[in-house]
């Protein structure tokens, strides 16, 4: 299995920061707090898929050989 990184630019990480800002601004802070606990859970999950992945790959039995 192809193995996959996720990479997070400074300039996304700036985004992410303007968009809690703006949030925060327009929804209040409980909701930005909600948004910024949201995004770290589904950054959360995309490392428990990718360590999932991971776990499955290396448990396929390997192909033997008929010769």
């Amino acid at each position: 299995m192809q193995d996959y990184k996720i990479i997070l630019t400074l300039e996304a990480v700036y985004d992410i920061a303007d968009t809690a800002d703006y949030i925060e601004a327009v929804f209040g802070t409980n909701r930005a707090d909600s948004f910024q606990s949201e995004l770290k859970n589904q950054m959360k999950a995309l490392e428990n898929f990718h360590l999932l992945l991971s776990f499955i790959s290396s448990k396929k039995p390997k192909k033997k050989s008929t010769f």
